[in-house]
C-alpha cells in the first residue's frame, strides 16, 4: 500500500525499486535441456490448447488487436497483462490500417510490475521489410531519467541545484545502472567529463530469467546558476521472449535500444546523462529466418555496436538469419530451454526499519520514480528481506543509491538455515544522510 506524506526537512525517502518477482534481480545460471523428441511433437510455446489465445494478430487490422490497443500514427501500442504474457495463434506486422505498405511500429504498454514481455504463438510470426516491434528504453527528458522498456530498469536523474540541492547526478537504476556524473570532475565545456556514466547489461547467457537493461547515470551540476541542470540517464532496454511453434521471420526489425542520454542545460556548468544499456532478445521457434533486410539489435543509447550491448539469444532446429544482421552477434542454440526459471525464485524487501512506516508495497513503484516508503529520520537503515526457492549459502546483495547527490552503498548477507527453501534476513547501513533513496536487492547463484 502506498503511503501519501508530504515531505519534510531531515526526512529520509526511499523508494524500493522494481515489482514483485521481479523487483530484486535474481540471477540463475540454468544449463540448456536437449528435447529428445522431433521438432514435429513439441509444444514449443506451450500454448496449442490455451484457452487465453487472442487468435491471430494482424497489424493491418484492428479488429485483430488485443482490447484497449492504441495507435498514433505507425505506433500500434498493445497493453500488457499484469505477467506480460501475450498468446495468439499468429502474429504478422506488415502495416497499419489503410497502409498496409505503411512502417508499422509495434510497442507495449508497461504494466504496473513493468514485466518483460512475452509473446507466446501457435503458429508464425512475421515482421515485414520496415516494420519493427520495438522495446526500447526511453529517452533520459531534460534532468529526468527515462523509463526503461518493458522489463528494463529507469535512468537516473541529473543533479540540479536550484531544484535537487545535488552536484553529483544519480545513478542508473538496475544491477548495472551507470554512475552518477560527478561535479569535482567537469572542467569544461568541451571536455567530456563529469558526464553520467553508461547503462552496462547484466545477466545470463541464457536469458533465465528475462529482465532488461539497466539505465544510464545522470549528469552533474557544478553551480547554482538558473539552467545549471544535469541532463537525465537513458533507461535500459527492454526484454522480449518470442516462443512459436511453427517459424519466426524477420525481414523488418526487432529492437530493445537503451534510451539516449538526457541533454543538459547550460554548457558551461553542467554535464549531460548517460546512455541506458541495450536490453534482451530471445527467440525460440523450430524455424528462425529473413532476409537481408532484418536487424535485431539490442544496442545502447549512444547507438553504440560495442558499448553498452544486451543479449540476443535464438533457440532453434534450423537458423538462416543473416548473421550480421544482428547487433550483438548473437548466441545460436540448435536446442530448445525452458521458457521459464523451473525455480521460481524470489528475493523481497519486506521492511525498513522497525518502523510502521517502513512497511513495503507489494509492488513497489520505485522503478517509475514514485516515493513507496517514507522513514521519519535520517540515520542507520535496517532492511529486511525474504527469499524463496532460493538455496543456502547464497548472497544476497543489497544497494541503497542516492536519487541524486551521493554514492551507492552496498551491503551482502548470506543465506543460512532456510526452511523449505524460505528465508529471512537483515542487513544494516549505518548511517544515511536526508534525501531520497533507490534500494536493489538481488541474489546469484547457480544450480548444479
Amino acid at each position: 500500500m502506498r503511503r501519501n506524506k508530504s515531505t519534510i526537512d531531515n526526512l529520509i525517502i526511499c523508494c524500493i525499486q522494481m515489482g514483485r518477482i521481479g523487483v530484486f534481480i535474481v540471477l540463475v545460471s540454468l544449463l540448456l535441456q536437449h528435447v529428445p523428441c522431433s521438432a514435429q511433437e513439441i509444444d514449443i510455446c506451450g500454448c496449442s490448447e490455451s484457452n487465453d489465445s487472442l487468435g491471430d494478430f494482424n497489424s493491418v487490422d484492428e479488429n485483430t488487436w488485443p482490447s484497449g490497443t492504441t495507435r498514433s500514427g505507425d505506433a500500434i501500442t498493445i497493453p500488457l497483462p499484469d505477467d506480460g504474457i501475450l498468446i495468439f495463434d499468429s502474429f504478422t506486422v506488415n502495416g497499419y490500417p489503410g497502409f498496409p505498405t505503411g512502417n508499422a511500429t509495434i510497442r507495449f504498454e508497461l504494466n504496473e510490475a513493468n514485466t518483460p514481455v512475452t509473446l507466446l504463438v501457435n503458429g508464425d510470426v512475421e515482421i515485414d521489410t520496415n516494420d519493427s516491434i520495438n522495446v526500447n528504453g526511453e529517452n533520459g527528458r531534460g534532468r529526468i531519467g527515462g523509463m526503461g522498456g518493458p522489463g528494463g530498469f529507469r535512468g537516473g536523474d541529473g543533479a540540479y541545484q536550484l531544484m535537487n540541492f545535488a552536484n553529483d547526478g544519480g545513478t542508473g537504476f538496475g544491477p548495472g545502472g551507470g554512475s552518477g556524473g560527478k561535479a569535482s570532475d567537469f572542467v569544461g565545456d568541451l571536455d567530456p567529463f563529469g558526464i553520467g556514466g553508461d547503462g552496462t547489461f547484466i545477466g545470463m547467457p541464457e536469458l533465465l530469467p528475462m529482465f532488461g537493461g539497466s539505465g544510464g547515470g545522470g549528469g552533474s551540476s557544478s553551480t547554482n546558476e538558473i539552467n545549471c541542470s544535469g541532463g537525465g540517464g537513458g533507461g535500459g532496454g527492454g526484454a522480449i521472449l518470442i516462443a512459436a511453434n511453427g517459424s519466426i521471420t524477420v525481414n523488418g526489425n526487432i529492437f530493445t535500444t537503451g534510451g539516449g542520454r538526457g541533454q543538459r542545460g547550460l554548457s558551461a556548468c553542467s554535464t549531460s546523462g548517460g546512455p541506458g544499456s541495450g536490453g534482451a532478445i530471445r527467440l525460440i521457434a523450430k524455424t528462425i529466418t529473413g532476409n537481408v533486410n532484418g536487424r535485431i539489435e539490442a544496442r545502447n543509447g549512444a547507438n553504440s555496436t560495442t558499448d553498452g550491448l544486451g543479449i540476443i539469444r535464438m533457440e532453434s532446429f534450423a537458423n538462416d538469419f543473416p548473421d550480421n544482421r544482428t547487433i550483438p552477434v548473437a548466441t545460436r542454440s540448435p536446442s530448445l530451454g525452458p521458457l521459464t526459471n523451473p525455480l521460481t525464485p524470489e528475493v523481497r524487501i519486506t521492511h525498513l526499519n522497525d518502523d510502521n512506516d517502513g512497511l513495503v508495497p507489494e509492488i513497489p513503484l520505485g522503478g517509475f520514480g514514485e516515493v513507496d516508503v517514507i522513514m521519519t529520520s535520517p540515520g542507520p537503515l535496517k532492511v529486511d528481506l525474504e527469499t524463496k526457492n532460493v538455496p543456502d549459502g547464497t548472497t544476497v546483495e543489497v544497494s541503497v543509491k542516492p536519487h541524486v547527490g551521493g554514492t551507492p552503498k552496498t551491503q551482502s548477507v548470506t543465506l543460512d538455515n532456510c526452511a523449505n527453501g524460505e528465508c529471512t534476513v537483515s542487513t544494516n547501513f549505518a548511517s544515511l544522510d536526508p534525501g531520497k533513496y533507490i534500494i536493489e536487492a538481488r541474489a546469484t547463484f547457480q544450480t548444479p
